[in-house]
């Protein structure tokens, strides 16, 4: 029952957006999303899609599909924390200031509601891997 899923968790992340519970509605979303593109439900996935626009994440032409709203800049430098790196390391890698590093990382969380280096690492180290599923 996928679908029957999808709707769940569509308005499971309604509910939490409510409540102000950025992250979690996030989650939920994004999960409803994935469902409804599985099942090519175009009409549920605009849905979803209007949902995350409103919680003010957008799909980029330049970012990971699963990761709305990063510029390609906050993904590398989201990317290379996941890695294990400190910010003084990507920033060397880049070729960026630390402070710079700071700004695209604070950014990149508040895009993707987390507020740690662990949560943000196991959300793009889950959706880079190999096999993985929502």
């Amino acid at each position: 029952m996928p679908f029957h899923r999808g709707v769940m968790d569509l308005q499971h992340g309604r509910c939490l957006a409510r409540l102000q519970r950025r992250g979690d509605a996030i989650d939920a979303l994004r999960a409803a999303y994935d469902r409804f593109s599985g099942l090519q439900a175009h009409p549920f996935m605009r849905a979803s899609e209007s949902e995350l626009g409103s919680l003010g994440l957008r799909p980029r032409p330049d970012g990971h599909p699963d990761l709305p709203g990063l510029t390609a800049q906050e993904l590398r430098v989201a990317r290379l924390v996941a890695s294990g790196l400190s910010n003084r390391e990507v920033a060397a890698q880049l070729y960026l200031s630390p402070k710079t590093v700071e700004y695209h990382l604070a950014h990149a969380y508040a895009k993707l509601g987390v507020h740690s280096r662990h949560r943000l690492a196991n959300l793009v180290r889950g959706l880079e891997s190999p096999g993985s599923s929502t």
